[in-house]
C-alpha cells in the first residue's frame, strides 16, 4: 500500500507483479499512482500462475485521478490495472504527448499486449497536451491483446480545441467492453484547425468491442 506516487524516470524498467498487489488512494495532492516520465519506459507483467498481480487505485479526497500516467513509453504484458470509486473524470491509463516542460523528442506510446484494464470510470484516454510551444507531438495506444472493461469510455481519444498533436488508436486484437462508449472521440470544429493536418487516427484491424449500456449510440463509418 503506497502513500505516494511511483516515478519511472531516466531508464527502462520491467516490473513483475508476481501475484502481488500495489494499491494507493487518490488524494488532492496525488492524482496518479504510477507516473512514467519523459524518456522512460515501463514494462508491466505478472508471472504468477493465475495472474493475480494488480496495480489498483481508489478514490480518496479527490475525484480526478489516473492509475498510470504515461508521458514516455508503457507496455502492458499481463496483470491488471484497476481504477475504483465514484469518479467524474478518471482513467486507468492516461496517455499524453511527451512534450511537457521540455523540447519534444519522441512520442508517447502505450502498447497493450495482454492483461486487463478495469475501471469504474474510463479505461484508456489518449489526450492532447494543448501546447502551442511544442507542436506536432504524438500520443498513441496500440492494443494487441488483453481486455478493457470500463463503466465509462473504453478508449477516449481527446483532442484539444486547437490541433497541435497527433493522436492515434489501433485495435489489432483483444476485447473492449464499456457501459457507455467502447471508443469515443472528441475534437474541435473544422474551423478551429490551426495546423491543417490530420489530428486523429483510429484503426480497427481486429478484436471485439461490446457496448452494454442503454443510451443511444451513434456510429460514423467512413466519415468525420
Amino acid at each position: 500500500e503506497l502513500s505516494g506516487r511511483i516515478y519511472i524516470a531516466g531508464k527502462d524498467i520491467t516490473l513483475d507483479l508476481a501475484g502481488h498487489v500495489i494499491s494507493g488512494v487518490c488524494n488532492s495532492s496525488q492524482s496518479t499512482l504510477v507516473y512514467v516520465e519523459n524518456g522512460a519506459k515501463l514494462t508491466l507483467k505478472d508471472s504468477s500462475e493465475n495472474e493475480t498481480g494488480k496495480i489498483t487505485y481508489a478514490q480518496g479526497t479527490s475525484n480526478v485521478g489516473w492509475t498510470v500516467d504515461v508521458k514516455g513509453e508503457f507496455v502492458l504484458e499481463s496483470g491488471t490495472i484497476e481504477l475504483t470509486g465514484s469518479w467524474s473524470i478518471g482513467y486507468a491509463v492516461d496517455v499524453r504527448p511527451n512534450s511537457w516542460g521540455s523540447e519534444y523528442k519522441e512520442g508517447t506510446t502505450f502498447t497493450m499486449n495482454g492483461g486487463n484494464i478495469i475501471s469504474s470510470d474510463g479505461g484508456v484516454r489518449v489526450a492532447s497536451s494543448s501546447s502551442s510551444a511544442h507542436k506536432n507531438v504524438s500520443a498513441s495506444f496500440v492494443m494487441n491483446g488483453g481486455k478493457i472493461d470500463a463503466s465509462w469510455d473504453g478508449v477516449f481519444i481527446q483532442q484539444s480545441d486547437a490541433i497541435y498533436d497527433d493522436l492515434s488508436f489501433t485495435l489489432n486484437s483483444g476485447t473492449i467492453e464499456s457501459d457507455l462508449n467502447p471508443v469515443r472521440v472528441y475534437g474541435p470544429a473544422p474551423t478551429d484547425y490551426v495546423n491543417d493536418q490530420e489530428c486523429m487516427s483510429i484503426t480497427l484491424a481486429g478484436g471485439t468491442m461490446t457496448y452494454t449500456g442503454t443510451e443511444t449510440q451513434t456510429w460514423i463509418i467512413n466519415g468525420i
